[in-house]
């Protein structure tokens, strides 16, 4: 856009002027607000991920199978068409629980509204995915620790 200005220059300009419009954001009220309420939102689908991901590595005792991890629709892990439908269940049923008890300007649950504002998303959304999941998949996934199955591989046979 200026034809005879050095990169330093124009870096200085890009930084003064980003750094401008980063300093009205966070200082705006209403930012804050949005940006709050953004990651307050984020909660619904973090803390479930987490409880299961826990209690998965729980019940294979920390064991998984890198190789078969890389395997695609090879590994073990690969389930029904790449969906581990106790995972899924369990991720929705933290989900709900967190939804339910969360307390944003945007959003507020049920639970959180009928406790005058109790905003306990973090822990229910754990708590039931964690549950849910171990129910789900404790028959399974604790069979599968450990396993170092690979799969059969395909043979070209030339016939010359």
């Amino acid at each position: 856009m200026i034809p005879k200005i050095k990169r330093w220059q124009c870096v200085l300009i890009d930084t003064t002027f980003a750094g401008a419009l980063t300093a009205v954001a966070i200082f705006s009220s209403s930012f804050n607000t949005f940006l709050t309420d953004f990651l307050l939102s984020r909660i619904i689908w973090i803390a479930p991920w987490v409880a299961i991901f826990l209690v998965d590595w729980f019940m294979r005792r920390g064991s998984y199978d890198s190789r078969l991890l890389l395997n695609g629709r090879a590994g073990i892990y690969w389930r029904t068409g790449g969906i581990h439908i106790p995972g899924v269940l369990a991720q929705m049923i933290g989900m709900i629980a967190a939804a339910s008890w969360l307390d944003t300007t945007v959003w507020k649950g049920p639970l959180s509204t009928a406790t005058q504002g109790a905003d306990f998303s973090v822990f229910m959304g754990a708590l039931f995915a964690g549950a849910a999941y171990y129910l789900l998949a404790r028959h399974t996934v604790p069979n599968e620790a450990g396993t170092t199955e690979e799969p059969t591989p395909t043979v070209a046979v030339s016939t010359h």
